[in-house]
């Protein structure tokens, strides 16, 4: 019998109370955890009692198993006591179902248009601390580029207006945000997009042309373009 079905026949033994169920936690794991209010309780409790599958492997080919449970998806080690990341499931449909609203106004100080991978070889786990390559890719945008200006706003500094266009690139191209402004709302919704289901091929020529196509209407405006991909 491997380790990992001796600890979950261990767990699921009379007498063992929800909260002494073994989960060794780390840095990356508690952040997830507090940005979208899952107590390491719950967390036990899916080891417990919820429904296991295996996970996509990590970077270095190590089992990872995942855990759903009463709407919360548990990502662990190939012990089962190591914690990788966790989401709920209702939350994303939730911050899914209203994205940011376009900004209303005629002149923006800078509009970045970005063009994320959605192709099925983003549901890989290979990135380190991450359930998948889409989670690893909005985290970075969300802490590398919405959050410093969030920050800075914050503080008193003017950055003027700037804008953002989300396209997501598959077998077509799917514009999600037009010119929506950075704020906190966008920051929700960055996450929510961390957790979706990433499918089919990749193309990044429709991509292309839509980014192309929606820069050119600010041919005109006194702003910064920036595409990153």
């Amino acid at each position: 019998m491997s380790l990992d079905a001796r600890l979950l026949r261990h767990f699921a033994g009379l007498g063992l109370a929800t909260d002494a169920v073994s989960l060794v936690s780390h840095a990356h794991g508690r952040e997830r955890r507090a940005e979208r209010g899952i107590a390491r309780l719950e967390l036990q409790g899916a080891v417990k009692h919820g429904r296991k599958e295996r996970a996509h492997p990590g970077r270095d080919g190590a089992d990872r198993w995942r855990f759903k449970h009463k709407g919360v998806i548990y990502i662990t080690d190939e012990s089962c006591r190591h914690e990788i990341t966790s989401w709920r499931l209702a939350d994303d449909a939730a911050m899914r179902a209203a994205p940011p609203k376009p900004w209303g106004g005629s002149h923006f100080s800078s509009h970045t248009l970005l063009i994320v991978d959605s192709s099925g070889s983003m549901r890989r786990s290979d990135v380190p601390g991450y359930g998948s390559r889409t989670e690893a890719v909005y985290d970075t945008l969300l802490r590398e580029f919405v959050q410093p200006q969030l920050e800075l706003t914050r503080g008193g500094t003017v950055l003027g207006t700037a804008v953002v266009t989300l396209i997501e690139m598959g077998k077509s191209a799917e514009v999600l945000l037009e010119r929506a402004p950075i704020d906190d709302i966008l920051m929700r919704y960055f996450r929510s997009r961390g957790s979706s289901r990433a499918r089919s091929h990749g193309n990044y020529l429709p991509a292309l042309h839509k980014a192309i196509e929606i820069l050119r209407e600010d041919a005109d405006r006194q702003g910064e373009l920036f595409l990153v991909l």
